[in-house]
């Protein structure tokens, strides 16, 4: 029994040294200026990609020894080729390393004002109104919509099209009644409906015209494939409990008038 006992202790240890994923402080990539998904508020990296990763990675016993940000494309080699741990919100590459499964999800709309009645049943119904989108959107929003607001495009419509660099003055521009249509993810647009929501009626009737492909999914990438694995356990444990959504929810949501 005293040899047993000797024993139960360095297999424990042998196991916990085995297990590349135990309870390990990862070196993690973010993106940056997406809000709200990531960005910066009075000198502070918040966003609900960098809340729902550390919780995922908490629920099995990891934490974030230090976080750097990113644009997209240094943030895509962090991992593969810069020796992170985690890449958060990357696309799938055959690079060598681990992808998680779907994490976040940029799915885009024409969104306009109920009572202004716009019909917009397809991209070419477009046309008929004055749509405002991000600078280079025909990039995104597939064939159909260059055919009608690319480079290439041409015709009378083009006259009340506009893109914007800034997102910020995107969304304003819509608020102040200078476009019929604005084109845009719908959680960007939730989050910079609340953060306007003191200058404008923004609780207004609305309409999400889906006339768009699919949702634009985003993975987080692993040098780990352990780590990968404990991750997509916790991240469909945030899903199943709520919390994942709640996260999200607590970023857009407007506050109820005191």
């Amino acid at each position: 029994m005293k040899q047993l006992g000797r024993l139960l202790p360095a297999v424990v240890l042998a196991f916990m040294a085995g297990n590349s994923a135990w309870g390990q402080d990862l070196v993690v990539a973010f993106g940056s200026n997406r809000p709200p998904f990531v960005y910066q508020d009075k000198g502070q990296w918040i966003g609900f990609e960098i809340d729902i990763a550390k919780k995922a990675l908490a629920l099995k016993g990891h934490g974030i020894k230090s976080s750097s940000f990113f644009a997209n494309k240094r943030l895509a080699i962090a991992v593969s080729q810069m020796n992170f741990d985690v890449g958060v919100t990357v696309q799938y590459q055959n690079d060598g390393t681990f992808y998680s499964d779907d994490f976040i999800s940029y799915h885009n709309y024409a969104i306009s004002k109920k009572r202004e009645k716009v019909s917009v049943q397809s991209i070419q119904d477009l046309t008929r109104y004055s749509p405002v989108a991000w600078q280079n959107a025909y990039i995104n929003l597939g064939n159909e919509f260059a055919r009608y607001f690319g480079p290439d495009a041409k015709g009378k419509h083009l006259e009340n099209y506009l893109e914007f660099v800034n997102q910020d003055n995107q969304n304003h521009y819509f608020w102040v009644g200078r476009a019929d249509v604005i084109i845009i993810d719908k959680t960007i647009f939730l989050w910079h409906r609340k953060r306007l929501a003191q200058q404008f009626n923004t609780q207004q009737a609305l309409v999400f015209h889906d006339i768009f492909d699919k949702a634009t999914h985003f993975k987080v990438n692993f040098k780990d494939q352990a780590i990968r694995n404990e991750f997509n356990e916790g991240l469909k444990q945030l899903r199943a409990s709520g919390e994942y959504q709640a996260i999200i929810d607590g970023y857009l949501q407007i506050p109820d008038a005191e």
